[in-house]
């Protein structure tokens, strides 16, 4: 599986040049240009992804793994994912909020996406969000959006993810989810 297999996208780019040098230009561009369009698939098939930590000061949410400092909010889990929501990376989308779950030091109460590094959410990208949702609720696990754009509103409202998740738990940024999370648990 792809997910999570960085080697294969460091040999992809040293290869480009190489079609443009053995054969004409313009089947060398096309054959670069596949490449390049199969890299962009590979790296998009296992993005980045990170469990977000406020960092002292409350200067914003940053990845715990790069910033040591930052601390997790107690009893939720801020989860951002860095590619669209795709046919071709969703079963990796679900595999990942799964390992976060299970290795969480405590279970979360509740499980905030950030969604606004993920511009696209297709049809079987909207089917995996409510999978992982109704797998967090069967866990006692409540699920919140931040940050999401148009295009994921209206996949919401196409796919009934909006009555699912519930329009109260849809926030425009990660600080406001957290307060209202948080006074959830007052």
């Amino acid at each position: 599986m792809l997910c999570g297999d960085r080697r294969r996208t460091r040999i992809l780019p040293a290869r480009l040049p190489s079609g443009s040098h053995s054969i004409d230009v313009l089947p060398g561009v096309v054959i670069a240009v596949g490449m390049a369009m199969l890299l962009v698939l590979i790296r998009s098939s296992s993005p980045r992804d990170a469990v977000l930590g406020r960092l002292p000061g409350g200067d914003g949410f940053q990845d715990i793994q790069d910033h040591p400092q930052a601390e997790t909010i107690p009893g939720l889990m801020i989860y951002r994912f860095e590619a669209g929501l795709l046919f071709y990376n969703s079963d990796c989308f679900r595999s990942r909020i799964r390992a976060h779950v299970r290795n969480a030091s405590v279970t979360p109460q509740r499980f905030l996406l950030d969604a606004e590094s993920m511009p696209m959410l297709d049809s079987t990208g909207a089917a995996c969000l409510a999978e992982v949702v109704e797998d967090l609720s069967r866990q006692g696990i409540g699920f919140a959006v931040a940050r999401y754009n148009e295009r994921f509103r209206l996949m919401f409202e196409c796919t009934g993810l909006n009555d699912k998740i519930g329009n109260a738990n849809l926030f425009p940024t990660i600080e406001t989810a957290v307060a209202a999370l948080q006074n959830l648990d007052r």
